[in-house]
Parts: C-alpha cells; sequence; structure tokens
C-alpha cells in the first residue's frame, strides 16, 4: 500500500547544505583528464579507433564507443564551466 500525504498536509522541509565546489569539481577534472588520455590513447588498433564491425550475428561498434567518449567529455565540460567563476580578459591594442 501507497502512503500520500493527505490534501492540504505539508511535506518535511530538507535543507541541504551547499557543497564547496572542490567536492564537484576534483571527480570532474579527474574523469575528464581520463577521457582525454583514452581519446589520445585511440588507433587503428584499440577499441574506439577500428571501424565498426557485423559478422556472423556478432556487431561491434567501435564508433559508437568513440562518440560516447566525445560526448561524455563534451558533457563534462559543461558542467565544469558552470562550475567555475566567469573570468576577464583585458587586452591592449595597438594604434
Amino acid at each position: 500500500m501507497t502512503h500520500c500525504p493527505a490534501p492540504g498536509s505539508r511535506l518535511p522541509i530538507i535543507i541541504v547544505p551547499p557543497v564547496p565546489e572542490e567536492v564537484v569539481m576534483e571527480p570532474l577534472l579527474q574523469r575528464r583528464a581520463t577521457l582525454l588520455a583514452e581519446i589520445a590513447a585511440l588507433s587503428p588498433a584499440t577499441a574506439g579507433g577500428k571501424p565498426s564491425y557485423h559478422i556472423d550475428g556478432q556487431q561491434v561498434d567501435h564508433t559508437a564507443y568513440r562518440l560516447s567518449l566525445y560526448r561524455e567529455l563534451e558533457l563534462i565540460e559543461r558542467l565544469l564551466s558552470g562550475c567555475q567563476p566567469p573570468t576577464e580578459q583585458v587586452e591592449r591594442g595597438a594604434t
């Protein structure tokens, strides 16, 4: 049996303390470094670097694996850009 709150009743309020950015960023930075190393190591002899194939009912999709690495890296980059404070760049031009 499922218990639902009665109409008009209040649910408890849960207050979650803020999480320090280092706690969030460190695993993302580590995963990004791992992904970059894995992408850099791709070669025609490794998974992700080979062409996809389908033989005798067995399918190996190296292309999808490689694309998944790039998609995950893109997601991590977006998450990291949201964690880091905006930067300001000052340039001086010559006339």
